[in-house]
């Protein structure tokens, strides 16, 4: 499996024992703002693979596999770069 450099996954943030009631109310707001911002950048993501995983599941049983979806993705691009060079 192919690992991306420079990549960091975001994880939940645990909470201090033993702070302030005013540092724990701090340390909550800063954490929404932050699952906010999370799931404002997963949200997309997930509705595309979610619309791939719907539209070529039902159409095309051969792109249920990873594989099958790489070659199908594959084969529509040279079909497309063999009409715009020869036309």
């Amino acid at each position: 499996m192919a690992t991306i450099s420079n990549s960091q996954i975001a994880k939940p943030v645990k909470t201090i024992k033993n702070l302030s009631k005013i540092m724990n109310q701090w340390g909550k707001l800063v954490n929404n703002l932050y699952y906010q911002a999370v799931s404002r950048v997963r949200q997309p993501i997930e509705l595309l693979f979610s619309w791939i995983v719907e539209k070529y599941d039902k159409e095309h049983q051969k792109c249920v596999l990873l594989k099958g979806l790489f070659v199908h993705v594959f084969d529509r691009k040279v079909r497309t770069f063999i009409l715009l060079t020869c036309n």
